[in-house]
């Protein structure tokens, strides 16, 4: 498995970009952890209720209204 570096991975550069107050809100802290392994919205939603043990369950507003935020702002795609 390779080791991920901050500067080159997607995922990491958007986790550190959101680390100012009120700018990173739990789901889509969660939904941008699955986006470390390459998975469909289904899964991601899936994804999100197990790493929480069943305590955030996302629905699909959730899910693409975090996603289209995200590419709106340029931090993704």
């Amino acid at each position: 498995m390779s080791k991920h570096n901050a500067l080159t991975e997607p995922v990491y550069y958007i986790l550190l970009s959101l680390l100012t107050p009120n700018a990173l809100t739990e789901p889509v802290y969660y939904i941008l952890l699955s986006l470390l392994t390459p998975m469909h919205g289904y899964g991601i939603m899936q994804n999100v209720k197990k790493l929480t043990n069943g305590r955030l369950n996302i629905g699909a507003g959730t899910l693409y209204g975090a996603i289209n935020t995200l590419l709106s702002k340029g931090f993704y795609g």
